[in-house]
């Protein structure tokens, strides 16, 4: 393990693999009262074992594609933009809903509120993409160029969204669309971040061509 950098609030770490990452070990850097950030090789790993070894507390798996993966010839729904206040209402509204109802409780108040904060600052007509489906939201992603931890540009899905009330079928056609409306606005490298308890987004990611670079401990 080999500490790349330290400021006020956050310590990055270089590590080979998520393995590296014991209770024991984290036990005693949690020590500093820090945030810890661990990065590593791209790769898959056992998210869910990965749960279980470190527990209830927060932590963000960030993740890349050297280019998202193709869905091939599947039917691909229209995509819908609209300009910046709605577009903004809209992704809003979809992280009101379901993101926030979902996991407030199990992610921190003000976590939940930054990430709203920063979601609105980059949603506008150029980042947003939707799925309408007989006048009803089924949809929506947002891609956005912004700097990463180590201050470099880079493409990054920052939100996606699917209405779960669909059948299997549609909810499949919809991510689909919607990942291939993300390849067109980010052609190249694209990063993710998803919360580690959200094994389906990590998953549907993961389908897409993203593995894990990092994972983020944020200290309560």
């Amino acid at each position: 393990m080999l500490k790349i950098n330290e400021n006020s609030q956050e310590i990055l770490f270089s590590i080979t693999s998520p393995d590296d990452l014991t209770a024991d070990v984290l036990k005693e850097l949690s020590q500093t009262k820090k945030n810890l950030r661990f990065e590593w090789p791209r790769q898959d790993f056992d998210l869910q074992r990965f749960n279980e070894i470190h527990g209830e507390v927060f932590i963000q798996i960030g993740m890349e594609a050297a280019k998202i993966s193709s869905v091939g010839s599947v039917d691909i729904l229209p995509i819908s933009t609209f300009h910046d206040q709605k577009s903004q209402a809209l992704i809003l509204e979809t992280y009101e809903t379901d993101y926030k109802i979902k996991w407030s409780g199990k992610i921190p108040e003000p976590i939940l509120e930054l990430f709203k904060t920063a979601l609105s600052s980059i949603t506008n007509q150029r980042t947003s993409r939707f799925v309408v489906i007989d006048g009803h939201l089924r949809g929506a992603i947002v891609v956005a160029n912004f700097k990463t931890y180590r201050s470099e540009l880079k493409d990054h899905i920052a939100w996606i969204w699917i209405d779960g009330s669909q059948p299997k079928a549609i909810r499949r056609r919809i991510g689909e669309s919607l990942l291939n409306q993300a390849a067109i606005m980010a052609p190249e490298a694209v990063m993710a971040g998803v919360y580690s308890r959200n094994l389906k987004s990590f998953e549907f990611l993961r389908k897409a061509g993203f593995k894990s670079i990092c994972a983020t401990f944020l200290q309560p």
